[in-house]
């Protein structure tokens, strides 16, 4: 009888660590929003504009609607964006054309913009390596200087050849 006793002594003790933890849980997910709304209310407050400063209102050139619809197992599909896929299509890069003006007229206004750009080129610019892999005697890895659109991938004989590059992109 004592080990029965005991048991579902435990189980109550379990029961209740349980809730204790889901308590903790459910008081770590709210308090670790408020750092997160007081960031975003300082951030939000930096992006306001100064005063003096306006900014035009913008405006979107026209888009066109299709008449694209797609008949999925009896359901109609209207797409009427569809012709916007074809990116090499000569409307479609005059589309892009004024699309890209009216954003870079937006973010050319933008008082912060290169320190931002600076800050993020900063945190960026440092060597990245991939995790190498091994083929036969000869080891590959993918090495970024830092800035470079794209990882060259270097191939070295054994653990202490010297790296070459095997493939430039």
């Amino acid at each position: 009888m004592k080990m029965v006793d005991e048991f579902f002594c435990c189980l109550d003790y379990n029961r209740k660590v349980s809730q204790m933890e889901e308590i903790m849980k459910r008081a770590f997910r709210t308090f670790a929003v408020i750092p997160f709304i007081i960031l975003s209310m300082f951030f939000l407050n930096s992006c306001k504009q100064e005063e003096g400063i306006s900014q035009p209102p913008i405006s979107y050139p026209e888009t066109r609607k299709g008449d694209v619809v797609d008949d999925y197992f009896g359901t109609e599909v209207p797409d009427p964006y569809r012709w916007l896929e074809d990116d090499n299509a000569p409307e479609v890069e005059e589309w892009v054309e004024k699309q890209n003006e009216v954003t870079f007229a937006y973010l050319d206004n933008i008082l912060y913009r290169d320190r931002i750009r600076q800050s993020l080129t900063d945190l960026y610019d440092y060597p990245k390596y991939s995790s190498p892999f091994r083929v036969g005697e000869y080891y590959f890895f993918y090495k970024n200087e830092g800035l470079q659109n794209q990882s060259v991938i270097y191939v070295q004989k054994g653990l202490e050849g010297e790296p070459e590059v095997f493939f430039r992109s």
